[in-house]
């Protein structure tokens, strides 16, 4: 309870982020090695990691490739 006034965060992945904080939402200032950014929220205790943009691209590219394979052997064994 109360509030927090610094994060430090262990490992070396995270080791020298920096966070900022207002509202009792912390984000970090910088970015870690896989250019994440993360969100501290005091009131429920939850460490939000938001991926890089180009991670969700590539992501979301992945499983239009996979849909698209799957429609194409679909279509294929009805004719």
């Amino acid at each position: 309870s109360g509030s927090l006034f610094d994060i430090t965060i262990a490992g070396s992945n995270y080791a020298g982020l920096t966070f900022t904080g207002s509202s009792c939402v912390w984000t970090s200032q910088g970015t870690s090695p896989a250019n994440q950014t993360l969100t501290f929220t005091e009131a429920t205790g939850t460490l939000v990691i938001v991926p890089e943009p180009a991670g969700i691209a590539l992501a979301v590219l992945g499983l239009a490739t996979a849909i698209w394979i799957i429609r194409r052997r679909t279509a294929g064994n009805h004719s």
